[in-house]
């Protein structure tokens, strides 16, 4: 895979809360978006990163149930900091993990980052987010078109970390060659709507490096609300 990732503070946050990090080797992609006073968001989401990673790479060949369990081991990890050191109280994160493998990606999550997959002109969403919106529009109570405008958008309703277990969402999707992976926290994914996604990611996604500046700076020009972080990955023969 061709990979690239950008991290930006944003505009208006003080600091950067979110954490990523990718091994070549295994093929795969973390990112997190933490949450917490002072600096606690920074270690819950680089505590989850590296948990994770270093699970996976105890595990191989990999399946959707060492995915789960590396994520259940970063939980029991945030959670546990979270109890035993008086500052990092209360802390949680946002994670999503993608790992390729061959024609194919394990893909596990928790919280409002996302993965996004371009075929063919086409951005789709890999994930649905654990959120007050998403759950309100699964009740059929808002429409699909209004959540990305919905007040109290950012309230999510599982996150790693804030409870001794957390409920993780497994998948597999397929691959083909020249497939572009998108993982983002939502400091992008609420600044740009799906459609704006797609067209920018359409427009420039022959240079990834490029491209991910183009969409940190799209981002901040909407505000810069929040964090923003993302990976790009391109899918190339193995």
């Amino acid at each position: 895979m061709d990979i690239v990732g950008r991290t930006h503070r944003g505009l208006v946050r003080e600091n950067n809360e979110d954490c990523f990090a990718v091994d070549e080797r295994l093929q795969a992609l973390v990112l997190a978006d933490g949450m917490g006073g002072l600096n606690a968001g920074e270690h819950a989401s680089a505590e989850t990163v590296r948990t994770i990673l270093q699970s996976l790479r105890l595990s191989q060949p990999l399946t959707l149930d060492d995915l789960e369990q590396a994520i259940h081991e970063a939980n029991k990890r945030v959670w546990t900091l979270s109890r035993e050191v008086p500052s990092l109280a209360n802390m949680g994160t946002t994670v999503i993990v993608c790992v390729r493998q061959g024609d194919h990606a394990l893909v596990g999550h928790v919280g409002d980052s996302r993965l996004y997959r371009f075929r063919d002109g086409k951005l789709e969403a890999m994930t649905a987010d654990h959120s007050l919106v998403q759950q309100l529009v699964d009740e059929g109570i808002i429409d699909a078109a209004d959540a990305h405008s919905a007040p109290n958008r950012n309230i999510i309703t599982r996150a790693v970390g804030i409870e001794a277990r957390v409920s993780v969402d497994l998948c597999q999707i397929d691959l083909k060659q020249g497939d572009l992976l998108l993982l983002c926290s939502d400091g992008l994914s609420d600044m740009l709507d799906d459609s704006a996604l797609e067209r920018l990611v359409a427009a420039q996604n022959e240079d990834l490096s490029i491209l991910g500046s183009s969409l940190v700076d799209a981002a901040n020009s909407r505000g810069g609300f929040d964090n923003i972080s993302l990976l790009l990955a391109r899918i190339t023969q193995d």
